[in-house]
């Protein structure tokens, strides 16, 4: 069988890779296909049959919301990265208006992760210092590592970082978080192994995290 999945891109390094390992020992006769892309894009691709299904970030903004099912997968935490070197590195967690006095490196808005972030710190008046707008979540934590500034991140980032040159906060009460979620069409059935791909991307997803170990 064959399963064209697709996934936004600051999900896409975390969660595929071991989503599509698991379907393919599964079903090692799966043609898979993969597209990485913006939410709207994916919307588009999965309402025009061009992809199974996606995987990506609620709520779905899409004029075209109401030909798609959404399942949530769960929810995801968002942390505050300083570098190493930062005088916040040695605590564990940060309340969100301390985040004011601090130089903020963030993603783009393009992203719904960064539209996220923008929003969770609006709705709280919180105006961060935002030093650099970047489209790529890579950037974001080579830029803080360098100590041009604090940022917010999924915790997805976090588990993946095997270096000791970032330390990773919990945000005191607030407790941010995005809830991921697998988009297909009203009128598409489940096949095995789409239903199993959407459970190795729910076993994927880091609902804990330990910090900085």
């Amino acid at each position: 069988g064959r399963l064209l999945v697709g996934a936004i891109p600051t999900m896409a390094p975390y969660v595929l890779p071991p989503a599509l390992d698991a379907v393919r020992r599964k079903f090692p006769e799966c043609d898979l296909t993969v597209r990485e892309d913006f939410t709207e894009r994916l919307v588009e691709a999965v309402c025009d049959h061009e992809l199974d299904c996606a995987i990506t970030s609620t709520p779905i903004e899409s004029v075209r919301h109401d030909r798609l099912t959404v399942e949530v997968l769960g929810r995801e935490p968002l942390l505050v990265v300083v570098s190493s070197a930062h005088h916040l590195a040695h605590d564990e967690s940060i309340s969100l208006p301390d985040l004011r006095a601090e130089p903020t490196v963030t993603l783009h808005e393009m992203h719904c992760l960064g539209k996220q972030i923008d929003g969770f710190c609006q709705l709280r008046n919180v105006t961060r210092h935002i030093v650099c707008r970047t489209t790529q979540l890579t950037t974001v934590l080579e830029l803080v590592r360098l100590g041009l500034g604090v940022s917010i991140v999924p915790a997805m980032a976090a588990r993946a970082d095997r270096t000791r040159t970032r330390r990773y906060l919990r945000l005191k009460r607030s407790e941010p978080f995005r809830e991921i979620a697998m988009i297909v069409r009203n009128d598409r059935s489940r096949s095995a192994m789409m239903q199993c791909f959407a459970e190795c991307v729910r076993k994927a997803l880091p609902t804990t995290v330990a910090l900085n170990d």
